[in-house]
């Protein structure tokens, strides 16, 4: 499954997000008295405080990122050691028989790279139910029950192992997704304050107006096409 990709309404950095969100909240605990004209009470300020401490407990991609490495290199490696068994066991066939069936499965399993890890497990169990039909002939050309013991469990555990690295590939998209909009929510409920502060002592106090600018150390923030110099985006500061 394909999560469909989440996208950032920011573009500076978690971290930054982060100390934006407890710097807004200084400056709204500063300015609580004006505020509460408009309907921002003590409880709001501390639903984004536990806002941004829920933000800061959001696991990094890096945990994720080394998950599904690791579930990919052990995917790879049970791929290869199949393949490897695979024609270790067609080369035991090849010398037992030479009728065109055989031949044909030989054909079919001389060359393994341009296959897909599925179709690799396929072709593992085909091989151990060849194997198992043949065994009679087969034991006398290296063919034992070990090797096909063998054969099964690495196809086993590389049909396992593709499940674990998709598993692993979808665990990261939704944590990527969850990420994101955790990020989002928060932007948005900065700068919905960020603006309120910045209204209430835009003709009074310029120095404490400026305070509530959002800057983004490594790039600015989107602006609001529909924003203007007066009303910020058009929003109403809120009633008491």
């Amino acid at each position: 499954m394909i999560l469909k990709q989440s996208k950032l309404n920011f573009k500076f950095s978690y971290s930054e997000l982060y100390q934006l969100g407890i710097h807004t909240g200084s400056l709204m605990q500063r300015d609580l008295s004006e505020l509460q004209k408009y309907g921002i009470s003590q409880t709001t300020i501390n639903e984004l405080k536990a806002q941004v401490d829920n933000f800061a407990m959001v696991e990094p991609d890096e945990l994720y990122e080394q998950d599904q490495m690791l579930a990919t290199k052990a995917r790879n490696e049970l791929s290869e050691q199949l393949k490897t068994a695979i024609r270790d066991a067609m080369t035991s066939v090849d010398v037992a028989f030479s009728n065109k069936d055989i031949e044909y499965i030989s054909s079919r399993n001389s060359n393994l790279s341009n296959l897909t890890h599925n179709e690799v497990a396929m072709r593992g169990r085909v091989m151990v139910k060849l194997l198992q039909k043949n065994y009679e002939v087969l034991q006398n050309y290296g063919i034992t029950e070990e090797v096909i013991s063998n054969l099964q469990s690495l196809s086993d555990q590389l049909s396992e192992s593709i499940d674990n690295q998709e598993i692993a590939v979808c665990e990261r998209e939704a944590a990527t997704k969850n990420r994101y909009n955790q990020a989002n929510n928060l932007f948005e409920t900065v700068s919905k304050y960020s603006r309120i502060g910045r209204r209430i002592w835009a003709e009074r106090n310029e120095a404490l107006s400026n305070d509530y600018i959002i800057y983004g150390s490594s790039s600015a923030p989107p602006q609001n096409p529909n924003s203007s110099d007066e009303g910020e985006d058009g929003e109403e500061l809120p009633n008491g």
